[in-house]
């Protein structure tokens, strides 16, 4: 993969707990990043973890990832991610780089992803912020 400029997403707390794996759906699911439905079929990254936050107790939580969430994830978040935030996160690095990105990281996505990625691009160059 190119050496793709990297989205800083700021300091978080690292779980106390972390496991991850990808999984091929026996039922659905929903994306923890775009919301849509992972069908029965679709493979997808699961990642169980205990994260401290900003309490005293720590909370457990599971998070579900679709395989076009995760390509994008993997080639712009290369120093951690937020989940629930990866969307807002690029959207705000695009934005500070007025959307230039390098080439090989928008052909190194999967179709869908590239997709996604470029119709963020053209709607900042757009003015359709």
């Amino acid at each position: 993969m190119a050496d793709c400029s990297c989205v800083y997403v700021g300091d978080f707390d690292s779980p106390s707990s972390y496991e991850e794996c990808m999984l091929t759906a026996i039922v659905t699911h929903e994306c923890i990043e775009c919301g849509k439905v992972i069908e029965v079929g679709d493979r997808y990254e699961r990642v169980d973890g205990t994260w401290n936050g900003y309490s005293k107790n720590p909370y457990s939580a599971v998070y579900r990832t679709c395989s076009t969430c995760l390509d994008i994830r993997r080639a712009f978040f290369c120093d951690g991610w937020l989940f629930c935030g990866m969307f807002e996160a690029l959207h705000e690095h695009l934005f500070e780089t007025s959307g230039e990105v390098h080439e090989d990281c928008i052909a190194d996505l999967t179709p869908m992803a590239r997709d996604i990625v470029c119709d963020m691009i053209e709607e900042l160059w757009n003015g359709e912020d």
